[in-house]
């Protein structure tokens, strides 16, 4: 709906300025109050910009407006009421003008002072006749962002915070508007984040749309120059945005709230935020340094970029002045030298601790394992009298450099082999590391060798198709024993660990992205019947060297295993440590301060690869390229050399590098022309703005030196023209500092960098590499977990046909000693070759998943599996796996296969072609079906009732049955009117005939199949008083049996409004009849739901359970402890209710004298004076049982 003017409110300061505040609301009827004017109370108008923390670098300053109104009339009150009751939030929209010295009745023309929308359940209303004070409240927006998940508008927000890929800012090919980039702006971020504060605009009444303000001077040094903006200039992520929870295919996303999401970005830039004149700012707080250099005609102070509120830009500027807000101005104690703003006597002083240490967690979340696949031997092996060579190739990925630092990889190359020859066979490896620039067709191989005894590593250009020199890196040969086994190729014999490190020298990667891949080859001489390079095979006692794999029946798969032994890595070296998780830059300087700032959390930053969640790029004119691990970052220069953590780290540092003064004062706008500055350009008023740099010159009185200072928290009265502010010294100290940097290793990590002969990547140049010492070997392995054992290895290799696939009906495999599988059974198989050398994209396709379609037998060498299509090889040395996830799940709760012959599934057991899905409990049987078993109880009772054994004498006097045969019972015979013997039960009557039995046991059994119960319900609903506290209660008007049962009738007698006639006090109360010569126990269970009678807001009622006794003409009421319990209200629109539930068992001693009951109401309190608490009809009810 339209935004309709509502009410307009006129006030002028003590100084002369006048404002104006007006309502505008889109609710239904709204248009009943258009073009109203009201009326202002005393506190007229205050605003308040807070803070998240009490830091300097605190990122969000959320501001809010406390209205002081009078409503002098029934056309102002039932506005009140009707926002209140019939408005939810961003309904009513609240903006203040600045209209200046002059007629308070102008027209606003320029930008609201404030503005933002009014909270429906933060202000009072009393229940008094007018006129009266109301107090209302509205808010910027900011602090309303963290109650929406960072999730795109059109999606619903989900009260468990979880949603699908598709349902997030991450890209995903089911995102209903369109696959979204990888990588945004980072004022586009703020824009999208803004989305959700309610942001003011001219449809909802404001006088202009709302706009971003960016003031940030942080420069990477691969941007174009210094006049963009930094925020335009680079790129990030959603995904530190979103955590993923949950396993394999049931992964969902908890995003951040649009709050933290703000704050996350605001921290990286080392920004703070806050709405001033329908803008969001966002000014790095560095930027402070800036002096004023300009005139008021044509300030000079910060250079900022405008944007509309979607981000696109508007304009560029150099000042953040405004015509009502000074961004420098002086601050004067005296009245001797007055200013336009005056501080007030009664400020106090406090001090900020000098940092010794600043510390920035950067959460650059690498955990970065580039490891694909190593290519697999080629089968069959290409024997041919020509002779022929057998080369294959799988990627590694596209990976970034700056040309600038070296970079080192840790890498191990795990393969599970399988030798079924009869000997130990020693495996000859030939491979390398290829490179690319991504765009060129010139490859590069990696290549170790050693010229005059100097072991060396060097990146050669390729000629052909494999290099013309022996010495590729990746030689060496490892033994393999009979059967199946697993290796590490890195540690082959001849390489001595120097494969596990690949160095990447910065002369030889110019800035760039790099294709790289893995090529192994083997080569067969037809002439000589041998093989040599990769895959030469000699057995170890036998003559038959320089064979192939095939004629020594061994081959090899790659490990399945993700992480733990066995499990392949190519991870980059980050400060000493393999795939970094996160990284502490740490600032220090020396001295004896020990005030220590820790900054958490830092999501965004310069990181190894694009494939880091925290990875960002930056413009350089052309296009969007990484940012640079090694550190271009500077402020107000292309030629920085920190990192982004490290310019964040150093800037805090700066602030607080020594002791700084925080000043609580009030600072106060002088009348008249007093008010103005003037330099002879211009005159304006020095109006204070919570983007203001205050200077207080040196004051000899008090000895107080020249200062300048921020606000960090403040308050603006209106009427009064004062700041009540608490503010931060703001300086700048370059004393001296170290910064230093160290990473905490990821998934992969074991410390291997920095140790003894091991490279540390950043900077320095190339350097040989040893081999890694015990204690490095030691923590790498200690990190990693047991290897997954295979349940068989595919012995023979179908091959795709021509079109591209075949069809899988069975799989050969080595011997299974044991029946492991049965029909149904799911299996995977890995399969890792590939049909074509150049097809390396085939490493993405999937695992493939098979069912089988009969039982394997022990010793089987042939599985037979459902028919199924698939467009990749079976290779002899795939392994068969099984689904881990399901084996727990089966273990834990089977749901298929068999049990002692019974087949599983997900609902029952089956047999002979009958399956058992539940038990029957019954005793009349029914609900008997062949699906079912009944309980042994149930036959028995069943069985019993059926006449199946001889009747007992309750059973067939119960029946009615009569008799006029003498009866013997435990010695005693009774015929009619006479009995023998002795009764040894005087309490049972005496048993003359089965009639009279009959009777006693049928009063006996119906206290047991008769029992007494009652529900009682209201037919009208219950209203307190508006009067707080229990005092003022009202009784719970219980009027109606609804459902009742009992032996006899009156057992539980309910009276209604009328109460019992001639007592007082006894209005909607109710009696248990007593039992004369028994105690008997009643549980009462209650459920009690409230509402709000008229008022949407908060309210607090209780109610409680009270027992009387007859008192004469009254009822003397005590309560029943414990049964006090109390409900809260509070909801937005119709959502206001409330509810208790309770229940207490009393006792009901032998009597002739009835106890009565009633239950009391009462409104505790409520944050609307006139607000009661009334009963909802269908959530109200009490019930009585008797227990015993």
């Amino acid at each position: 709906m339209a935004y309709i003017k509502t009410f307009t409110y006129q006030v002028r300061s003590n100084a002369g300025i006048s404002y104006t505040l007006q309502f505008w609301d889109q609710g239904a009827n709204a248009s009943n109050w258009a073009d109203q004017d009201g009326t202002l109370g005393k506190d007229a108008i205050k605003i308040k910009f807070g803070s998240d923390g009490a830091k300097m670098y605190a990122p969000i300053k959320a501001s809010t407006i406390s209205i002081d109104l009078m409503i002098t009339d029934n056309i102002a009150g039932q506005y009140i009421s009707e926002i209140r009751n019939n408005r939810q939030e961003q309904d009513v929209y609240v903006y203040l003008y600045t209209i200046g010295i002059g007629s308070p009745n102008a027209t606003p023309s320029n930008r609201a002072t404030f503005s933002g929308f009014l909270l429906m359940d933060l202000s009072d209303d009393p229940d008094i006749s007018v006129p009266y004070n109301c107090k209302l409240k509205a808010v910027d927006g900011l602090a309303s962002l963290k109650y929406y998940d960072f999730v795109p508008p059109h999606i619903s927000q989900n009260p468990d915070h979880l949603y699908q890929e598709h349902e997030t800012y991450l890209p995903s090919s089911l995102n209903t508007q369109g696959v979204y980039p990888a990588l945004r702006k980072f004022k586009d971020w703020i824009a999208l984040i803004l989305e959700y504060s309610g942001y003011s605009t001219t449809a909802k009444g404001a006088s202009t749309n709302a706009e971003i303000i960016i003031a940030c001077n942080w420069f990477n040094g691969n941007m174009p120059n210094l006049t963009g903006d930094p925020l335009n200039y680079t790129k990030a992520k959603a995904v530190p945005f979103y955590k993923k929870e949950g396993e394999e295919d049931e992964i969902k996303f908890k995003p951040m709230n649009c709050y933290e999401a703000l704050e996350a970005i605001c921290i990286t830039w080392g920004m703070r935020c806050f709405s001033f004149n329908n803008r969001f700012y966002f000014i790095s707080v560095n930027a402070f340094t800036a002096d004023e250099t300009g005139t008021l005609a044509n300030p000079i102070n910060i250079r900022n970029r405008k944007y509309a509120i979607d981000g696109t830009l508007i304009s560029t500027q150099n000042y953040l002045d405004k015509y009502w807000g000074r961004y420098q101005m002086y601050l004067s104690n005296s009245v001797s030298s007055p200013t336009p703003q005056q501080k007030l006597s009664g400020g106090q002083y406090g001090v900020l601790p000098a940092f010794k240490k600043v510390s920035v967690d950067f959460l650059n979340v690498a955990n970065t394992n580039a490891f694909v696949a190593f290519p697999l031997l080629q089968s069959p092996w290409p024997i041919t009298t020509l002779g022929s060579a057998s080369i294959r190739y799988t990627t590694l990925g596209i990976f970034n450099f700056d040309g600038i630092n070296d970079q080192t990889f840790y890498q191990e190359i795990w393969l599970n082999f399988v030798n079924q020859n009869t000997d130990i066979v020693d495996f000859e490896f030939g491979w390398t590391i290829e490179k690319r620039l991504v765009g060129s067709t010139d490859w590069y191989f990696y290549r170790m060798h050693w010229p005059s005894g100097v072991l060396t590593k060097e990146w050669e250009l390729l000629t052909g198709v494999w290099p013309a020199s022996t010495t590729t890196f990746g030689r060496g040969t490892i033994s393999i024993p009979t059967g199946p086994s697993s290796h590490n190729i890195c540690l082959a014999a001849s390489t001595a660990q120097q494969s596990s490190f690949v160095e990447m020298p910065a002369a030889d990667f110019p800035a760039g992205d790099y294709e790289f891949r893995y090529k192994q080859a083997g080569t067969w001489i037809s002439s000589s019947q041998t093989n040599y390079n990769h895959g030469r095979c000699d057995p170890q006692n036998q003559s038959n060297y320089n064979r192939d794999p095939d004629s020594n029946s061994i081959t090899y798969t790659n490990s399945a295993i993700t992480t733990g032994i066995g499990a392949s890595m190519f991870s980059p070296v980050t400060n000493g440590a393999i795939g970094s998780l996160q990284i502490t830059t740490n600032v220090v300087q020396t001295g004896n301060d020990t005030a220590f700032e820790e900054i958490k959390g830092v999501v965004f930053g310069d990181t190894n690869a694009q494939t880091d969640e925290a990875f960002i790029q930056v413009w350089n004119g052309t296009t969007f390229i990484a940012s640079g691990f090694a550190g271009f970052w500077g402020i107000d220069t292309l030629s920085g050399s920190n990192s982004l953590a490290e310019t964040l780290a150093e800037e805090v540092f700066k602030r607080q590098a020594k002791n700084v003064k925080k000043l609580n004062t009030t600072i106060s706008l002088l009348g008249g022309s007093d008010m103005f500055l003037t330099d002879g350009t211009g005159v304006k008023p020095g109006a204070f703005a919570p983007f203001t740099k205050l200077f207080t010159p040196t004051h000899s009185a008090s000895s107080t030196p020249a200062a300048h200072w921020l606000m960090h928290t403040g308050e603006f009265s209106i009427v009064k023209d004062e700041w009540s502010l608490n503010l931060y010294q703001f300086e700048t100290f370059n004393t001296g500092f170290t910064s230093t940097s160290t990473s905490t290793g990821g998934n992969n990590t074991g410390g291997v960098g920095g140790g003894t002969g091991i490279p540390t990547s950043g900077g320095g140049g190339y350097q040989a590499l040893a081999a890694p010492t015990n204690t490095t070997t030691g923590a790498l392995n200690n990190l990693k977990q047991s290897a997954v054992i295979p349940v068989g290895t595919i012995t023979y290799t179908q091959a795709i046909s021509a079109s591209g696939n075949f069809t899988l009906t069975y799989l050969d495999v080595l011997p299974i000693n044991d029946a492991l599988l049965k029909t149904g059974d799911t299996i995977f198989i890995n399969c890792q070759d590939y049909p074509t050398l150049s097809d390396v994209d085939s490493i993405y396709r999937n695992t493939l998943t098979l069912t089988l379609s009969a039982d394997q037998a022990a010793g089987s060498t042939r599985i037979f599996v459902n028919s199924i299509v698939i467009y990749q090889n079976i290779t002899k040395g795939d392994q068969i796996t099984i689904d881990q996830k399901d084996l727990i799940t089966q273990y834990q709760n089977k749901t298929k296969g068999t049990i002692a012959g019974f087949g599983i599934d997900s609902d029952g057991i089956s047999k002979g072609g009958i399956e058992i899905t539940g038990w029957l409990d019954s005793d009349t049987m029914e609900g008997a079906s062949v699906n079912n078993i009944p309980t042994a109880e149930s036959v028995k009772a069943y069985v019993d009732a059926s006449g199946g054994r001889t009747p007992t004498l309750q059973a067939v006097t119960t029946a009615g049955a009569s008799t006029t045969d003498a009866l013997t019972l435990a010695g005693i015979t009774a015929t009619t009117g006479n009995f023998s013997g002795q009764l040894a039960i005087p309490t049972i009557p005496l048993l003359a005939t089965s009639a009279a039995s009959k009777d006693y046991v049928d009063t006996q059994i119906s206290t047991i199949n008769n029992p007494i119960f009652s529900m009682l319900t209201c037919t009208s609903t219950t209203i307190t008083s508006a009067t707080d506290g229990v005092a003022n209660a009202v009784i719970m008007k219980f009027d109606n049996e609804a459902i009742s049962s009992g032996p006899s009738s009156g057992s539980i007698v309910v009276y209604g409004s009328g109460g019992i006639e001639g007592i007082a006090n006894s209005d909607y109360c109710w009696a248990i009849i007593r039992d004369e010569n028994n105690i008997r126990y009643f549980e009462n269970s209650w459920n009690v739901t409230t509402n709000t009678n008229s008022v949407n807001n908060r309210l607090l009622s209780g109610i409680r359970l009270q027992q009387g006794t007859l008192s004469e003409s009254s009822i003397n009421w005590n309560t029943i402890v414990p049964t006090t319990s109390y409900i809260y209200d509070r909801g937005l629109g119709s959502v206001r209710k409330g509810s208790t539930a309770g229940s207490v068992i009393v006792a009901s001693p032998a009597s002739s004298t009835p106890v009565y009951y009633r239950m009391q109401y009462w409104k505790e309190a409520a944050s609307n004076g006139g607000v009661k608490s009334e009963s909802v009809l269908n959530g109200t009810q009490i019930s009585i049982k008797q227990l015993k």
